[in-house]
């Protein structure tokens, strides 16, 4: 039970005091501080509680983005929010001496900020007298609090020092000016300036922090300040003109770079800047997103007015918050879901991320309702059987234990029949797939020399020995299934699901078997007028989300080229027909296409094959049974571009330069059109051990695999295979350097075990595979 309760979502604290009020043992477990300590180390990042707003003459508003309710005696409607960072909120009231507070939402703990004439006097935000804040002797100031803690991973420094930084500018933007309050010397800095013409800082502008660094934006979006607070020193750092994307708002930080949004043509753009010495940055693009399949139709309206703007960041979980004339919607840029979270009105949101661990939520017997209201749980002394928790309590347990677990929902369907019958429900699968999204990675397979094909497990999922299948080689994964390869056979192509090991063979037919040839065959005839193959299998089904397809149509994208690269081929096998299509050619002077290079599937209908140069790729458009070729332009000055996968409809490309990791995006056009962009860099020495990133000018490091939905990516380094997560910002070691491919499988286990153990039996027992 410590390992279920492990994996409930931190984001959801109601169910682990539901648990905590069961019996006197599972609240023991719940209470322990090592408990506490490991559920933040396994979740990484604090999640997102809630967030909070201003309204107008009515203080401030606390929303909840998960089961956490703010008691309702903190709601203080006289005060308004300034700031929220790491755990903290940072509250301002004008009429109260001192005007400043800082709280814990979760404990209800908080602290008054000594009130001094450093600040007070001369800095004041809209709400306090209207004669003084534009008379040129007051400053616009904007407002940061954060934890003051050197290289702290801010998972439990609730209750420790922090600082708040108060950054404004005076005489209609000719002097910008800082001080910084120390909650451990209970006192305000020396104020420091810096001459700024023409600079008004925005005081209701986001802030952010990256290190002991505070960067506050002006109202003109054109520039940042930077607070150095350690150094007591303040700079200027300009936004280039030739960027083209209107105004940038400030909305936070990501991977240890300020990140910054605009809104063009239904289009989001994510930026990043680095920022360097003397007000030098660096800037790329990060991300486009599209919003017109995120967003009502009436939010998207006149577009030309600039109606629609980001309001606020989540750090860490990636969830955006933009304000459009339909109201206030989140952007989960994980999972790319939109919710409507509130009204027009809101003009800034501050998330409050936080873990409520550690007995900090009083999990032992009171939780709160919808409307704050605390109340008691009494807990029952059921010490000796199975607790009989209300079954929808329990559903909503088991919904939120995390999909690459599948060894928690086994276990706990082994513990009682009426667990049992939840865990078997159709309608829970369904809404477990629902609610989790995109399908968890299970593991990876790859082939070793002359060994066949090998599963690396990467979750609590087991694929048994006697399905490894040595003799085949394995070509490709996706969608739930793997294709497996056996020249020696009658049918060499098997379509394989490694969760209920359904196996459905592919029929030999001279299109493909014949002409068509991998690493492996007969190495005579490999080189001598036969083609240099990829293949591909995907789901068939139209506008699948692929969250529960497993055992419907699938197809099997062949392309190659032959005769020394100057044509390319193409053929597909339909599972529904059970045969291959006729095959298609077009002339591709000097193309060879990439064997062992990844694929990417668009839809269902196009099929993107890399090259060996690594300077293009073929689109095979199945539906309309078309080849073209699509170039990578010169420009881009990146090296060597390996096509990884798919993420948000368009092509994700990655290369490794001088220990960074460039990630490119590509939306294909008509006729061989692309549009190209810049992604995200990802430095990889805070990442890496030093002997993976040796000798880089010899290329020794390289992308060899990519899970989609997960944003997971396999490096292999001199010092092995490492698996580093794009929204984690972590990297794990995975196997040796000698694999070169690595082919996530991508898959719910839910819905897919058959009879489910009895209470009596051993609880690892799964239809195809096992939970170890």
């Amino acid at each position: 039970m410590r390992a279920v309760f492990m994996r409930l979502p931190a984001d959801d604290p109601r169910s682990l005091v539901f648990a905590a009020a069961v019996c006197r043992s599972w609240r023991a477990i719940l209470s322990d501080p090592g408990f506490a300590h490991g559920y933040r180390a396994l979740h990484g990042g604090p999640p997102m509680l809630g967030f909070l707003h201003n309204e107008y003459r009515a203080g401030n508003r606390f929303v909840p983005t998960s089961t956490f309710r703010r008691r309702a005696s903190q709601d203080r409607p006289d005060c308004q929010v300034l700031d929220s960072r790491h755990g903290l909120v940072l509250l301002y009231a004008p009429a109260y001496d001192p005007p400043l507070e800082a709280r814990d939402l979760v404990t209800g703990d908080w602290w008054d900020i000594d009130d001094d004439p450093k600040c007070r006097d001369i800095m004041h935000w809209p709400g306090d007298g209207p004669d003084d804040f534009f008379s040129g002797t007051g400053v616009r100031c904007n407002a940061t609090v954060l934890c003051a803690k050197d290289r702290c991973d801010h998972l439990d420094c609730h209750g420790g020092p922090f600082l708040v930084a108060l950054v404004g500018s005076v005489e209609e933007g000719g002097i910008a000016l800082a001080t910084v309050y120390s909650s451990e010397a209970r006192q305000w800095s020396h104020m420091i300036s810096v001459q700024s013409p023409g600079l008004l800082t925005d005081d209701g502008g986001h802030t952010a922090v990256v290190g002991d660094k505070v960067y506050v934006p002006s109202y003109e979006c054109d520039s940042v300040v930077e607070f150095n607070i350690r150094e007591q020193q303040l700079s200027v750092i300009n936004v280039p003109e030739n960027l083209g994307q209107g105004f940038l708002y400030l909305i936070g930080v990501e991977d240890g770079m300020l990140l910054f949004a605009s809104v063009l043509k239904p289009r989001l753009y994510l930026l990043s800047m680095e920022a360097g010495p003397r007000g030098a940055a660096a800037w790329a693009r990060r991300r486009v997103v599209e919003l017109e399949p995120l967003l009502p139709p009436r939010a998207l309206l006149d577009m030309s007015e600039s109606n629609i703007w980001a309001v606020g960041f989540a750090e860490g979980v990636s969830v955006i918050f933009l304000r459009t004339p339909a109201g206030c919607y989140a952007i989960d840029l994980n999972s790319g879901r939109a919710n409507k979270v509130g009204e027009f009105s809101i003009e800034k949101v501050m998330p409050y991320a936080r873990f409520c661990t550690g007995g900090t939520y009083r999990l032992a017997n009171k939780v709160h309702d919808e409307q704050g209201i605390e109340k008691v749980i009494t807990p029952m002394a059921m010490p000796l059987s199975p607790p009989a928790l209300v079954d929808d309590a329990m559903r909503a347990v088991f919904m939120r234990l995390p999909a690459d677990d599948p060894r928690s929902l086994i276990r706990a369907a082994a513990v009682c029949r009426g667990w049992r019958a939840i865990l078997s429900d159709p309608g829970f699968a369904r809404g477990y797939r629902a609610l989790h999204g995109a399908p968890p990675m299970l593991g990876f397979l790859h082939n070793e020399y002359r060994r066949g094909n090998r599963f690396v497990s990467t979750s609590t999922f087991r694929r048994p020995a006697s399905h490894d299948h040595r003799d085949c080689h394995v070509l490709d994964s996706r969608h739930g299934l793997a294709l497996l390869y056996a020249p020696g056979y009658h049918a060499p192509f098997d379509v394989c699901d490694l969760v209920t090991d359904n196996w459905r063979e592919i029929d030999d037919d001279p299109k493909c078997h014949d002409i068509m040839h991998w690493p492996g065959d007969d190495p005579d005839d490999y080189y001598n007028g036969s083609i240099h193959c990829n293949a591909t299998v995907f789901c068939a089904i139209d506008r699948c989300d692929h969250l529960d397809c497993h055992g419907g149509p699938f197809l099997v994208a062949l392309v190659g080229s032959a005769d020394e690269g100057s044509i390319t081929l193409a053929t597909v096998y339909s599972s529904e027909t059970h045969q291959w299509s006729d095959m298609i050619s077009v002339q591709t002077p000097g193309l060879q296409i990439d064997t062992g290079g990844r694929t990417a599937v668009v839809g269902n209908n196009k099929v993107y094959v890399p090259n060996y140069e690594g300077d293009s790729v073929v689109e095979y458009n199945i539906r309309e049974q078309q080849l073209s070729v699509i170039k990578a332009p010169e420009i881009l000055d990146q090296g060597y571009l390996d096509l990884l996968g798919v993420e948000d409809g368009m092509l994700l490309f990655a290369s490794v330069r001088k220990p960074r990791l460039y990630l490119w995006s590509m939306e294909a056009g008509p006729g061989g059109a692309a549009a190209w962009a810049r992604r995200r860099v990802v430095e990889l020495e805070p990442l890496l051990p030093p002997h993976a990133l040796l000798d880089m000018s010899s290329s020794d490091v390289w992308t060899v695999g990519f899970a989609e939905g997960v944003r997971v990516i396999f490096l292999r380094t001199p010092a092995g295979l490492y698996a580093v997560e794009l929204n984690s910002g972590r990297a794990n070691k995975m196997g040796e350097f000698s694999i070169e491919k690595v082919m996530p499988y991508t898959r719910f286990c839910i819905g897919a075990w058959g009879r489910l153990p009895a209470s009596d039996e051993a609880p690892q027992a799964v239809a195809g595979g096992t939970m170890m």
